[in-house]
């Protein structure tokens, strides 16, 4: 009835790791002074706020600002490339990387711009050097989200062929966070890929426990719904597929197909898919989700906080 739109979601699905942090000592450029080096932080920390906000070409002007007072600043090397990778939805990815592999080249302990270089040679085909990014962002021994980087690299170790190394990776990144949605969902596509539909439904059903409002989780959890003829709670998870993709979209096309194909009183909005699936599972004992820490952006931490 239903085209797998998960099969239609086929890019590398990676996630950058959009965090900004503080590195040793700052990093001063040579001919930098104090004075322009606090400059450079403040730069920073703003650009980070406006990039957490939505403000994507503040953040980008601040980012600049920063790096007009310290052109050798990593931070916000790192943050110009994420807001390349966001901003521009991947029409300057060739920038992104530049600015990732600069800020590697400063500081090579640089954790989260290792694994953001990883996901652009990911996006680019170039899984040995996706590899290579993701394992030197889990050799450093204080980075802070290892379950991130540990995710990608499952995701690509399976691209490359070893599917059960991959799902070794994709199950220890969640013994570390088991609440990582990311996890959930490359493994149940790891899953689908083998064939094993009860096991990736287990993690499509986990995928949307943890988050419910993401679009593939919610048509997932549908058609997870459909399966046992449970057409009242499915339409409301179509719905919030349909709501939260774009018009134009595959998956959206495919949720409003499903709808349309459902009785009228399956599609009510009496109550919402989080209420549903609570619904569902009432009775039971499960720990409400908790989200992974906020990233932070103080510029005067030390490195043993480390790079998230």
């Amino acid at each position: 009835m239903i085209s797998s739109a998960a099969r239609q979601v086929r890019e590398p699905s990676l996630l950058a790791a959009v965090a900004f942090v503080a590195l040793l000592g700052a990093c001063a450029h040579a001919g930098v002074t104090a004075k322009e080096q606090e400059g450079a932080e403040v730069h920073n920390d703003l650009g980070v706020t406006a990039f957490q906000n939505g403000h994507y070409q503040e953040a980008m002007q601040e980012f600049m600002a920063a790096l007009a007072a310290n052109p050798d600043f990593p931070l916000a090397h790192e943050g110009m490339g994420v807001i390349y990778m966001y901003y521009w939805t991947g029409a300057r990815m060739a920038d992104a990387k530049k600015e990732f592999r600069k800020a590697v080249a400063l500081d090579p302990h640089y954790a989260d711009a290792w694994n953001n270089l990883g996901t652009i040679y990911a996006a680019e085909g170039d899984l040995k050097n996706a590899q290579e990014a993701f394992e030197k962002a889990l050799g450093e021994p204080f980075y802070k989200t290892p379950w991130v980087a540990q995710t990608n690299l499952g995701w690509v170790v399976h691209l490359e062929g070893d599917t059960e190394h991959g799902k070794m990776l994709l199950r220890q990144a969640l013994v570390t966070n088991q609440y990582y949605c990311m996890a959930h969902k490359l493994l149940a596509r790891v899953f689908g890929d083998e064939g094993k539909t009860d096991a990736a439904d287990g993690e499509w059903e986990l995928f949307a426990q943890n988050c419910p409002k993401d679009p593939e989780a919610a048509f997932h959890k549908a058609s997870i719904l459909m399966k046992h003829g449970d057409s009242a709670h499915a339409g409301r998870w179509f719905r919030t597929c349909a709501a939260a993709t774009g018009d134009q979209t595959p998956m959206a096309n495919d949720c409003r197909t499903a709808l349309l194909s459902l009785p009228p009183e399956a599609v009510a909005p009496e109550i919402s898919p989080l209420r549903a699936s609570q619904d569902m599972e009432a009775g039971s004992n499960a720990k409400t989700p908790q989200a992974p820490p906020a990233p932070r952006a103080d510029a005067n931490a030390s490195s043993t906080e480390a790079p998230r």
